[in-house]
């Protein structure tokens, strides 16, 4: 019985290399040995499935190096010594995928796109005391723990924060838009909000600021908010019981001032993974208040919604958004807008889990940098393959769907992290034949 096997590797290939050869052109710095590098390693990333130099060398032959060990030195040189522009090819990268391939997949709201923002952090070993052994700059991240008594728990270990925002497409994929590495003991940094204000503009530009913003808590800053409104920006923004509001000429508790608002219905809402909750909703405009504020700042007024759980005990949601809220349904839409935050959730489970993005060893800043933005060009590729719509696309996903059932690993679904898988499968197999459509294309 013949096995099964993908035999349009030439359309993974051609997709990588023409998103690639688009995205150099714009950018013109780079020779075209570091080009056939960069092609290398977004395949070695795929099918490794990690960031780890040993293991991207091992899982895919790397130039003429007769050794591991050899080819994992020359792969970090190249990282941190080549000259090339590595978030500009990641953005040309990224404008070529949503111009050439995934116009069609965008999800939107009242024809704008939703753009999401949010952190994940990497646990790191420091590392200090092992001469030229530690990684540059490793600062302090929060990780939760298990939870007690029905409350998360958070700890800090040593590592980097890595902020990302991503485009929002069918099925809940997200494709990737812009991110910063963020560590306190870097020399250079200045503030984490300043960085993630700098993600959020990235992002929101290479949209053409046609998009409805999405953050949890962690964004809820009223100075956000007020930038936010001075550019005509949308969003869905989660605030924390603390604020105070100014309604109806008093300043109170923004849950207070919400519990004496007549609800304006019932809505479902549902968070994450968690079972969907009845809620009375309250809709009101009020203006924010922080401890500190500078009253010859501006001070608009915000819509705000907050979800009353009837029969738990979960905290209420409040949310502070730039879209109407004045009936039922519009403020059902912007509960629903919130939800797709957890989209970005799942891909960073996925892109850990899949690609191991979190794994990386390299020690360099600018090498890290650079790998991690190679993961997300990986990561673009796929949701690129996952999306496409023409025939040859439909056809190279009933052979992954053929080649995953074979082998036992098929879920419900194809998801990115499968293809992924069956790209992986398949080289394992035929190394040579990949090679040789890699090398055609290129």
């Amino acid at each position: 019985m013949r096995r099964a096997a993908l035999r349009k590797r030439g359309l993974v290939t051609r997709t990588l290399s023409g998103l690639l050869r688009q995205a150099v052109r714009k950018c013109r710095s780079m020779d075209a040995r570091a080009v056939r590098r960069m092609n290398w390693l977004i395949l070695a990333i795929i099918v490794a499935g990690s960031l780890r130099l040993n293991l991207l060398v091992q899982a895919v032959s790397y130039g003429r190096a007769n050794s591991v060990r050899t080819a994992e030195t020359a792969l970090s040189l190249f990282l941190s010594e080549a000259d090339y522009p590595a978030l500009l090819l990641f953005a040309r990268f990224r404008d070529q995928a949503l111009a050439q391939w995934l116009p069609h997949a965008c999800l939107t709201y009242r024809g704008k796109k939703i753009v999401i923002v949010d952190p994940t952090p990497y646990p790191k070993r420091s590392r200090r005391g092992k001469k030229e052994r530690q990684m540059e700059y490793i600062g302090r991240v929060k990780v939760p723990l298990k939870k007690k008594q029905g409350r998360p728990q958070e700890t800090t270990c040593p590592g980097y924060l890595d902020i990302w925002a991503g485009l929002l497409l069918k099925g809940r994929q997200v494709l990737p838009l812009a991110r910063k590495l963020c560590s306190s003991a870097h020399p250079r940094f200045v503030s984490q909000n300043l960085l993630e204000e700098a993600v959020i503009w990235q992002a929101l530009a290479a949209v053409s600021w046609n998009a409805i913003l999405v953050a949890d808590r962690g964004f809820r800053r009223k100075a956000l908010l007020i930038k936010l409104l001075l550019r005509l920006v949308d969003f869905v923004i989660r605030l924390a019981d603390n604020i105070h509001v100014l309604y109806q000429e008093e300043w109170r508790n923004i849950l207070e001032t919400a519990r004496q608002v007549e609800p304006i219905g019932r809505v479902v809402w549902k968070e994450g993974k968690k079972r969907p909750l009845p809620c009375w909703a309250v809709a009101f405009r009020a203006q924010l208040r922080e401890e500190g504020d500078d009253p010859a700042e501006p001070n608009p007024e915000v819509n705000l919604v907050v979800l009353f759980p009837i029969s738990s005990s979960q905290e209420p949601l409040i949310l502070a958004t730039s879209l109407p809220v004045d009936r039922l349904w519009q403020v059902k839409a912007v509960v629903k807008i919130y939800e797709y935050r957890w989209a970005i959730e799942t891909t960073f489970e996925n892109m850990k889990r899949d690609l191991h993005l979190d794994e990386f060893m390299v020690r360099e800043w600018v090498a890290i940098e650079r790998l991690l933005w190679a993961g997300a060009m990986a990561y673009t590729l796929l949701v690129v393959l996952r999306l496409q719509a023409h025939e040859e696309s439909r056809r190279f996903l009933e052979e992954v769907l053929r080649l995953l059932r074979e082998q036992a690993v098929m879920g419900q679904d194809l998801t990115v992290g499968k293809l992924r898988e069956a790209i992986a499968l398949d080289y394992t197999h035929h190394p040579a034949q990949w090679l040789a459509a890699l090398q055609e294309a290129t």
